[in-house]
């Protein structure tokens, strides 16, 4: 587990709390001296707009949280912990006590779960899902596939995160991949399980985060839903992306 000095995780409250001040604008306030009134047009743009990659990480976190609770209202809810899967989790990670978690979960007709699973181990969930980068290694930046036991990189949230890769089973009849790892103040753990059924795959993903950042009210309060609006797409993404690359 991620562990930082008591002054570090001060020094993290008061990075968000000043750059929820500096991204108020997102939310519809008006930046000092200019005109509050703005054009539908205008707010439609801003909606629309997929975060930048270059910027500071926890500015990219605060605007995926605004572009998540702003585009998808419908998705941007917090998972409660009644809903998670019965499968074991692993390193004492817990949805009723940790204070971050997602599930979502979507079915894929005529889609097997080694088929999934194949996907998620090449790494690039870049092509499907917008809030990610594909999987590199830390110290080199070439891209690398998942396998068990893997350590690699990839970006969320604006923020690079230090995974391994803590389970890979591939199997007809249940395929399951799980990552665990973090950033400066958060570790997460992120698990996919893909569940052989009479028309294909029921697929449900879910995360638990703990640390200094998912103990912040400020914090867990915007992930939680954004997490379930990002993972949620994620699914669907996956979903389309298989079948625009179908064979005939």
């Amino acid at each position: 587990m991620t562990r930082t000095s008591p002054s570090l995780g001060l020094r993290l409250a008061s990075s968000f709390a000043v750059a929820a001040l500096a991204a108020l604008p997102l939310a519809g306030c008006s930046g000092g001296g200019s005109d509050a009134t703005s054009t539908a047009s205008d707010e439609q743009a801003a909606l629309s707009t997929i975060p930048k990659a270059d910027q500071p990480s926890v500015i990219a976190a605060l605007e995926w949280f605004d572009y998540f609770k702003e585009n998808y209202p419908d998705l941007y809810v917090a998972s409660t912990p009644d809903q998670a899967d019965a499968r074991p989790w692993l390193d004492g990670f817990d949805p009723t006590s940790d204070d971050v978690f997602a599930h979502n979960e979507l079915d894929y007709p005529g889609v097997s779960p080694q088929t999934l699973l194949a996907l998620m181990v090449e790494g690039q969930s870049n092509r499907y899902y917008a809030n990610s980068s594909a999987a590199t290694d830390c110290s080199s930046g070439a891209q690398v596939t998942l396998t068990l036991g893997e350590s690699y990189c990839w970006t969320t949230f604006g923020s690079v995160q230090h995974m391994t890769i803590m389970e890979l089973v591939d199997d007809p009849s249940e395929s399951v991949i799980a990552w665990e790892g973090g950033t400066t103040g958060v570790t997460s753990y992120h698990r996919w399980i893909f569940r052989q059924t009479d028309s294909g795959t029921h697929a449900i993903t879910e995360e638990c985060e703990r640390g200094l950042l998912p103990d912040l009210g400020f914090y867990s309060d915007r992930m939680n839903p954004s997490l379930h609006t990002g993972h949620q797409l994620w699914l669907e993404g996956m979903q389309s992306f298989l079948a625009a690359n179908a064979s005939p």
